[in-house]
């Protein structure tokens, strides 16, 4: 009895043994993946600190710094206009240091754009235009997909460079899984530090007056046909044609001042926006514009961002509709 009682004993050692090796494999494999994917993504546990800032910026635009100082002058007057926090969206896990650390990315670049910019104006001089820019960062904070949403610019090749520098950068990370920023970047030829859209927005409306037929430059208003609707907007594209009537006044107020600076503006400006539940513009983008000035289109841009549009039925809505600009 007393060797059965051994040899069951040592059996079920003989087993556990076997198991504690196979949970010792297990932990030694999973620590060496996690330790991998640090390494991978610039962290090596052993030093106890990152190799690299996630928002460091390599020398990616060294070649582009030559060629603009060798072929554009130095009072080259233009630039990027960078989004504004509440222009810029998140999507997908959360982002280590938030919305701020994507704002210090952003301009942290705005150097780097610019020269790509200022390359490409010695090229076709006075061109302007906006790219509207999806970004898919992966847990390391490298670019996994870079899509160009809308563009106003008319410049492929400038487009290019532009998302492919942008796709060699390091972005913030996260903690794990992918996610996606959405925003615009505008290119004006003159930037023009003078903020008016503030005072715009102060005009007030008399939505009971009667208004008299326009004279001299102003804006028409989409007819119901031309404006489309996805999703449920409270009271459909009816209620989006009031909303913009009451507006009109502010529209003309900033059209007319834009033309002290430039009075060659006219043309169409179609826009994208999305709005939330509540009326809060959730985005808003340039979908297509004939009116011959960016800095034009980017400021009655930031000012409609601004506005509360009719609320939806359920959930979030987009509307596209044009703004047509005609000067008499």
């Amino acid at each position: 009895m007393c060797w059965r009682e051994n040899a069951n004993t040592n059996r079920v050692n003989g087993i556990m043994k076997v198991r504690v090796k196979k949970c010792a494999y297990v932990l030694a494999l999973c620590m060496g993946l996690v330790s991998a994917t640090l390494i991978a993504c610039g962290n090596d546990p052993l030093e106890g600190k990152p190799k690299q800032k996630a928002t460091s910026a390599p020398a990616a635009f060294t070649e582009q710094r030559k060629l603009a100082a060798a072929n554009t002058n130095d009072d080259f007057a233009g630039g990027v206009v960078l989004p504004k926090a509440e222009e810029v969206a998140l999507h997908g896990k959360e982002v280590t240091g938030g919305l701020p650390a994507v704002m210090t990315f952003l301009d942290e670049r705005q150097t780097g754009l610019n020269y790509i910019y200022k390359k490409y104006s010695a090229l076709k001089p006075g061109f302007e235009g906006e790219m509207t820019l999806d970004i898919t960062v992966d847990v390391c904070g490298d670019v996994k997909n870079i899509t160009e949403i809308s563009s106003t610019t008319n410049y492929p090749q400038f487009n290019t460079e532009i998302r492919n520098s942008l796709a060699k950068q390091k972005y913030p990370k996260t903690d794990q899984g992918h996610y996606t920023i959405s925003l615009s970047l505008t290119f004006v030829k003159d930037l023009n530090p003078q903020v008016e859209a503030a005072q715009a927005d102060s005009v007030k409306v008399d939505s009971g007056a009667e208004k008299a037929l326009p004279k001299g430059p102003h804006i028409v208003l989409p007819a119901k046909k031309d404006v489309i609707v996805q999703g449920k907007i409270a009271g459909g594209a009816s209620s989006l044609l009031k909303f913009l009537d009451k507006q009109s006044n502010l529209i003309n107020n900033i059209y007319n001042r834009a033309l002290k600076s430039d009075s060659t503006i006219a043309g169409k400006l179609t826009l994208n926006v999305t709005v939330d539940p509540g009326g809060d513009i959730f985005r808003i983008f340039v979908d297509a514009t004939t009116t011959g000035s960016a800095s034009f289109d980017l400021k009655l841009k930031n000012s409609i961002a601004r506005w509360k549009f009719p609320d939806s039925e359920q959930g979030r809505y987009t509307v596209i509709f044009p703004l047509t600009f005609v000067q008499k």
